[in-house]
């Protein structure tokens, strides 16, 4: 349980930095005082150089190697590629752990995924946009 709040947590952060550095360019010291003071592997160095980077691709090589299990991560997609994780482990914690508020906990976030996936289904066909697009925006 507390392998997957701390990566909750982590993947909070990641996103939270992103979205006020590249999109709306906060300062450092305002983006410090809101993110969350505890981690898993995205540890205070790797938040400071994050906090740190220039720019857009300095920022994406340093959340590349902090999140190396998730294969071809692009920052555009972060938040895509980070519920993609959640999915996987809660997946894998759900079957293994026998501790029931883990397997609770995975089955609400699972539950929380598929919600948004009906979500995006219906939005996808709502606005006309092609199987593959939509199958994008899908967690699975």
């Amino acid at each position: 349980m507390k392998k997957l709040l701390k990566t909750k947590i982590d993947n909070i952060n990641a996103c939270y930095i992103y979205r006020e550095k590249i999109i709306f360019n906060s300062e450092k010291e305002k983006i410090k005082e809101k993110i969350f003071p505890f981690y898993k592997n995205f540890k205070e160095e790797d938040i400071e150089k994050s906090l740190n980077s220039q720019n857009k691709n300095e920022l994406e090589e340093n959340l590349k190697r902090v999140y190396k299990k998730i294969k071809n991560f692009k920052l555009d997609e972060i938040e895509n590629n980070l519920k993609n994780l959640e999915y996987k482990m809660c997946s894998h914690y759900i079957n293994i752990s026998l501790n029931l508020t883990t397997v609770f906990y995975c089955f609400y976030i699972l539950q929380q995924i598929e919600i948004k996936n009906i979500i995006h289904i219906i939005e996808g066909i709502r606005y006309n946009l092609e199987k593959d697009e939509i199958r994008n925006y899908l967690i699975i």
